[in-house]
C-alpha cells in the first residue's frame, strides 16, 4: 500500500500590511487573426533548445548549490512515523487517453514533446478540449472522439512559431504554453512566451472566435519588455475573473540566469470581451514595482475561482521560494477592474504554521543519487503551482521537500478568511519511495463551503520512471491513496549530461457542467526515453458524476466483490431504513448501459447481485440511488 505523509497543525498569522505597485496603461494592437484552415504545415518544425547541458558554470548556479545542500541535511529516510490524515475513498478514472498522431505508415503513435513538456490543458462544456506542450498546441473532440487542428495529413497539431510567424517568431525562442476556457463566454485562450532577449520578446495571446478551436484566432502581441530595459518575459501565468484576464510574468536580465537574474513580476490586466471581440486595439494595464518591504515579489500564482470564474477582484499568492526553508506567505489582491477608481493593489504578508523548501533533485530508476546527488530530474524551486478560491478560503499546491523523508513533496496550503483577516497553515503531502513535482489543484464541490478537491502531479521513484499521479481530498479533510494515472514506459534521457527536465506544469481544469469531474494533462517517459503527454478524466467519489443531485450526507459503506469478475458482481451494504433504491451501470463516459430498476430494500444487511456475462471487457461505474441522490458508487471491471 502507498502511503501519504501530511503534516497538519494550527494556524498562526501576522496582522496585514502593504507593499508598493505602480499601475500602467497600454495599448496594444491585434496583430492578426490566425486562421487554420490556412496554416497548413508539412514540414512540423521543432527546435528545443538544450537549457540544461551538463557544465561547470551551470553546476555553480545557486541552485544547485542549494539542492545539494538539501540532500546533505535532509539524507533520503523512510519515515518512522506517519501523521497523515487518510481515509477518503479513491478518486475515480472515467477516461484515460494518449496523445496520439498518424504517422506516414498509417498508424496512430504518440506525441513526443520537448524538454520539459509543460503540459496545459483546458476544456469547454461542450467537451472540446485544447492541450499546449513545448512547443504545440493539440485539440480535441470527445464527441465525434477525433482531433481538431489538422494542419495536414500527418500533423493534428499548430507549432508555436505557426501561430506567431506574423509576429517574426522563429522556431527556435517560443516556449510556456497557457491555456483556459472560459465557461461564461464558452471560448478558449491560449498564449506563449517568444523571445529570450530585451529585443524579441513577447507575449503571444489568441482569443478564439468561437467555441471551437479550429476556428479562427484574434491574436495580440504583449511587449515583453515594457520597462524598455535589458529584461525580458518569463514564467507566464494566466486565469480568469468574470470580466478580465490576469497575466503574471517575470523579467529576467539579459544575460542573467532566471534563478538570479530575476528583476520583479508583472501582473498584465486585459478586459476579455474586447478580446474575445478581436477589437482592433485592447486597452490594458500592467502592475509594476509589486514589492513587499522593499523587495521584489516573486512568481505570483494567480487564484482561480472553485466553481468557475470570479470577480471582479482578483488574488495571487508567492512566497521565499528560493529559501532552503522558509514560513513566509504573500496574498495579493487587485481590488476591481480596468478604470474602476477603487483599483488598487494590497499586499498582506502572514506565516504558515508548516514550512516549505527545497526540493532534492527527483530520481529516476535509471538514475543512482547515491553515486551522484545531482543526477536526476528537475525540480526547480518551491514555488506555489496552482490555487483556488472557495468561499473565503483558498487552497494551494507548490513543490517542496519532504523533511521526514528528504523527498521531493508537494506542499498543500490554505488561506483562510481571505477577505478579512488572512490566516495561513498547510500539510506536506509525500511518500516514503516516490518523488512528487509539479503539482496543481482543481475544486470538486458542489457549494463554495466544501474542501474536496483533486491535486495531480508527476512523480518517479528509483523503482519507477516518470509517470502521472493524483490524490483525492475530502471534505474531512482526509486524503486518498495515490491513484497512478499514468504509469511510465521508460525513463526520459533527452539532454546531454545531467539534470533532465521533469514536467514544469501540469494541467488540471475543472469540468464546470460536470460536477465532481477534473481533467488532467501531464508528462510520462515513453518506451523511447522521450517525454510524452496524456490526458484523463478523474472524477470526486462524493460527488455525483451524471447530473443528479449530490448526496448531503455521508455515502452508504458499501463492499463489492469479486472484482475484477468474468461472471458475478455483488454489492453488499447496510441501510438504516427501508427504502426505494435503483441500481444502474454506466459506462466510464457516463452514458447509462442498464437500468436495474427499483427495488425496496431491507433495514440493516442487503445484498445484490447481477450476472456480468452480457458486458464487453473493460470498465464500469455501479451506482445505488435513493430518488435523484447517489448512495453510493463502485467501480466494476469485466475481465
Amino acid at each position: 500500500m502507498r502511503r501519504i505523509f501530511v503534516f497538519m497543525t494550527c494556524a498562526v498569522f501576522e496582522l496585514q500590511t502593504f507593499g508598493q505597485a505602480t499601475v500602467h496603461k497600454v495599448e496594444v494592437k491585434r496583430a492578426f487573426v490566425f486562421d487554420p484552415v490556412q496554416a497548413q504545415e508539412s514540414f512540423n518544425p521543432s527546435l528545443e533548445p538544450d537549457e540544461v547541458k551538463h557544465n561547470p558554470m551551470f553546476e555553480k548556479e545557486e541552485l544547485i548549490k542549494l539542492k545539494l545542500e538539501q540532500s546533505k541535511r535532509f539524507p533520503r529516510k523512510v519515515a518512522a512515523k506517519s501523521a497523515m490524515r487518510q481515509g477518503a475513498e479513491d478518486l475515480i478514472t472515467l477516461r484515460s487517453f494518449s496523445v496520439d498522431k498518424k504517422s506516414t505508415s498509417g498508424n496512430m503513435v504518440p506525441h513526443e514533446g520537448g524538454g520539459p513538456m509543460d503540459n496545459h490543458m483546458a476544456i469547454s462544456d461542450g467537451g472540446k478540449i485544447l492541450l499546449g506542450w513545448n512547443t504545440r498546441f493539440y485539440g480535441y473532440d470527445l464527441d465525434p472522439d477525433t482531433s481538431l487542428l489538422y494542419t495536414s495529413k500527418y500533423n493534428n497539431t499548430w507549432s508555436f512559431s505557426k501561430f506567431g510567424s506574423k509576429f517574426g517568431v522563429s522556431t527556435s525562442d517560443p516556449f510556456d504554453p497557457k491555456v483556459r476556457y472560459d465557461p461564461i463566454r464558452d471560448r478558449f485562450i491560449l498564449t506563449f512566451c517568444s523571445g529570450r532577449g530585451p529585443a524579441n520578446s513577447k507575449l503571444v495571446v489568441g482569443f478564439s472566435s468561437t467555441n471551437n478551436p479550429a476556428d479562427p484566432w484574434y491574436a495580440y502581441a504583449i511587449p515583453g519588455n515594457p520597462r524598455d530595459t535589458t529584461h525580458w518575459s518569463d514564467y507566464p501565468a494566466i486565469t480568469l475573473t468574470e470580466n478580465e484576464m490576469f497575466y503574471t510574468i517575470n523579467l529576467v536580465e539579459q544575460g542573467v540566469s532566471w534563478q538570479k537574474g530575476f528583476r520583479g513580476s508583472l501582473i498584465w490586466q486585459i478586459n476579455l470581451d474586447a478580446g474575445f471581440r478581436g477589437d482592433s486595439v485592447l486597452k490594458m494595464q500592467y502592475w509594476d514595482d509589486i514589492k513587499y518591504g522593499g523587495k521584489y515579489i516573486r512568481n505570483l500564482c494567480p487564484v482561480k475561482g472553485a466553481l468557475g470564474p470570479l470577480g471582479p477582484n482578483m488574488y495571487f499568492l508567492s512566497n521565499r521560494n528560493m529559501d532552503a526553508l522558509n514560513d513566509s506567505i504573500f496574498l495579493v489582491e487587485i481590488t476591481d477592474t480596468i478604470g474602476a477608481s477603487s483599483t488598487e493593489l494590497k499586499v498582506s504578508f502572514g506565516r504558515t504554521d508548516q514550512a516549505y523548501g527545497m526540493p532534492p533533485f527527483a530520481r529516476q530508476a535509471s538514475s543512482d543519487l547515491e553515486e551522484d546527488s545531482t543526477y536526476g530530474l528537475q525540480t526547480n524551486d518551491s514555488r506555489w503551482l496552482g490555487a483556488f478560491l472557495a468561499g473565503n478560503t483558498i487552497q494551494f499546491v507548490g513543490n517542496t521537500i519532504d523533511t521526514s523523508t528528504g523527498n521531493a513533496a508537494i506542499y498543500h496550503g490554505f488561506v483562510e478568511n481571505v477577505t478579512t483577516s488572512p490566516t495561513y497553515r498547510g500539510g506536506i503531502v509525500g511518500d516514503q519511495n516516490w518523488d512528487l513535482g509539479y503539482p496543481n489543484i482543481a475544486f470538486t464541490g458542489t457549494e463554495v463551503s466544501e474542501m474536496q478537491c483533486i491535486i495531480g502531479f508527476d512523480y518517479t521513484s528509483p523503482q519507477d520512471n516518470p509517470g502521472i499521479g493524483a490524490v483525492y481530498f475530502n471534505n474531512d479533510e482526509q486524503y486518498s491513496e495515490f491513484a497512478v494515472v499514468k504509469a511510465a514506459e521508460g525513463m526520459v534521457d533527452m539532454i546531454s549530461g545531467k539534470y533532465e527536465r521533469w514536467g514544469d506544469y501540469f494541467g488540471l481544469q475543472r469540468k464546470f457542467n460536470e460536477p465532481g469531474v477534473v481533467w488532467a494533462n501531464g508528462m510520462y517517459g515513453g518506451p523511447t526515453n522521450r517525454s510524452r503527454t496524456w490526458v484523463a478524466e478523474l472524477a470526486s467519489p462524493d460527488a455525483s458524476l451524471i447530473g443528479v443531485e449530490k448526496l448531503n450526507s455521508d455515502p452508504m459503506e458499501m463492499i463489492s466483490y469479486p472484482n475484477p469478475t468474468n461472471d458475478q458482481f455483488t454489492l453488499d451494504f447496510k441501510m438504516e431504513d427501508e427504502r426505494v433504491i435503483s441500481v444502474q451501470l454506466f459506462g466510464l463516459d457516463g452514458k447509462l448501459i442498464h437500468d436495474f430498476g427499483q427495488t425496496k430494500s431491507h433495514q440493516g444487511k442487503n445484498r445484490f447481485s447481477f450476472s456480468t456475462s452480457p458486458l464487453r471487457l473493460g470498465q464500469y461505474v455501479v451506482k445505488v440511488f435513493a430518488g435523484n441522490k447517489v448512495l453510493a458508487t463502485k467501480k466494476l471491471t469485466k475481465m
